[in-house]
């Protein structure tokens, strides 16, 4: 447990945001060496990250033949290398870290369910294997047996991985908290102001100035109403 922000202090980088996308961003920033605080409103972890389902996707979208018809090969393919390069990095990092959150490269096998047409799917490793990703096409028997799924057949992609989130998000919090981070729970942000050198995150128990505040949390908040729109 981490205690509630009190005090009025000057930060180089502040986050906003408790989850999985805030701890390792801590973690980054002081291992990079900067001094840092997190402001979460509840308990780490207390949000989506916590209760995911812990799959990482080693892809940058359902469809690569979409991204590929609609920005090329080459971007299709940068963004298929930069997600499965993600995957094997949070590996290596929980590794040599060496905290324990279940962490387990795998396969995956997107199905096609018994007696739905399979050729969209089949297109799609097609469209894959031609730009020199790993897939491999499993038939509906094949599919079948390896999922106990009744399948009309299966596309196994790699490299995706499966873990326990929360304790993936308490591990980067140890990490951060080791090498200098502050971290604050019960912390709820109010208001953040600005002006055109800094920010003053004013929470439930006094104030913050920094000239780098990172918003990591799931989605906008009331905080960044103007982005709201974008995830309608």
């Amino acid at each position: 447990m981490h205690p509630a922000f009190k005090g009025h202090e000057h930060a180089p980088v502040v986050i906003i945001g408790g989850g999985l996308a805030g701890v390792m961003t801590a973690y980054a920033c002081a291992a990079a060496g900067s001094t840092v605080v997190l402001l979460e409103a509840d308990r780490l972890g207390s949000g989506g990250s916590g209760r995911s389902n812990g799959v990482c996707a080693g892809e940058a979208g359902l469809s690569f033949a979409d991204l590929e018809a609609a920005d090329g090969r080459k971007t299709a393919r940068a963004h298929a290398d930069h997600a499965r390069k993600a995957v094997r990095d949070l590996a290596a990092t929980v590794k040599r870290l060496g905290f324990k959150a279940d962490f387990e490269v795998l396969d995956a096998l997107r199905i096609v369910p018994a007696g739905w047409p399979a050729t969209e799917l089949q297109l799609e490793a097609k469209s894959r294997r031609a730009a020199g990703l790993d897939v491999a096409w499993q038939g509906a028997s094949v599919a079948t047996k390896s999922t106990g799924v009744d399948s009309a057949g299966a596309a196994r992609l790699t490299p995706w991985a499966q873990c326990d989130p929360y304790r993936l998000v308490l591990g980067f919090a140890a990490a951060a908290t080791a090498r200098g981070a502050r971290i604050f729970e019960r912390s709820t942000v109010k208001t953040i102001t600005f002006d055109r050198k800094v920010a003053t995150v004013i929470t439930s128990g006094g104030t913050l100035v920094s000239p780098c505040v990172i918003h990591a949390t799931g989605e906008p908040t009331a905080l960044v109403k103007g982005l709201k729109r974008h995830f309608a």
